[in-house]
């Protein structure tokens, strides 16, 4: 009896190749995540599609825990005077530049509908640790967002 144990190889250069591939998509993945988590946020969740005909957004939930002039409730009209029609436009122009939006404590202007009565807002916009944004959401979502959190980084290792 002959043995081909010698023929067996555990990498070939396809082998290679799909896990060069995978590491580069986990490694994009984490930079992005961690590019997201560096650019300021009013600190707030919504409800609502703007990427719709007609988009609309009412603000929910402070994550942050910063003081903010927003309400739980407030209806998103515009941000520095740019309706959200225009916003969604933007957002699909790729060649139109995007302003750097500064450092901790930068105000955008936010006209809001707040009931009946539309209000101009200075809304200041703070980077957050990671870490604040996730145990708000699982104070506000409960077990869905301890779900969420753990499966994640599971399939990631799958």
């Amino acid at each position: 009896m002959t043995s081909n144990t010698g023929a067996m190889q555990r990498f070939d250069r396809g082998s290679w190749a799909a896990l060069i591939y995978a590491l580069a998509i986990g490694l994009g993945s984490l930079l992005l995540v961690i590019g997201v988590w560096r650019i300021p946020s009013d600190g707030w969740s919504y409800e609502g599609d703007f990427y719709s005909s007609t988009p609309v957004i009412t603000f929910r939930n402070n994550f942050s825990g910063r003081p903010s002039p927003l309400q739980a409730g407030d209806t998103l009209l515009a941000v520095e005077g740019v309706t959200l029609e225009d916003l969604a436009d933007r957002a699909h122009a790729f060649a139109t530049p995007r302003p750097a939006l500064g450092p901790n404590g930068t105000t955008l202007r936010y006209s809001v509908l707040r009931g009946d009565t539309p209000l101009t807002l200075d809304v200041p916009l703070y980077r957050s640790a990671p870490w604040t944004k996730q145990l708000a959401m699982v104070r506000a979502q409960g077990m869905v967002a301890v779900l969420q959190l753990f499966s994640s980084p599971f399939f990631f290792a799958i």
